[in-house]
């Protein structure tokens, strides 16, 4: 990723941001909710499309989401 001073207030103090955690947190948090509801065997489609659900959000936070963030004027941007 570029680095680039913010657009808006031409400061330097521009950070580079992610959710790659919250992203991968969802996606064990997922995989622990799989595991429990196997271990249960009982409604195991119950727990099946939650954790799908997670699985999803976390793989495209973790994929998808970032960018650049100005500290002065809290700007957020994607890099050209």
């Amino acid at each position: 990723m570029k680095w680039e001073k913010c657009r808006r207030c031409g400061s330097n103090r521009v950070v580079k941001r992610s959710a790659l955690g919250i992203g991968l947190f969802l996606i064990f948090i997922s995989l622990m909710l799989y595991g429990i509801g196997s271990t249960l065997n009982d409604r195991i489609t119950a727990m099946l499309l939650p954790t799908l659900g997670l699985a999803i959000i976390g793989i495209l936070l973790s994929f998808f989401s970032g960018g650049l963030v100005c500290k002065d004027c809290e700007l957020r941007w994607r890099p050209r």
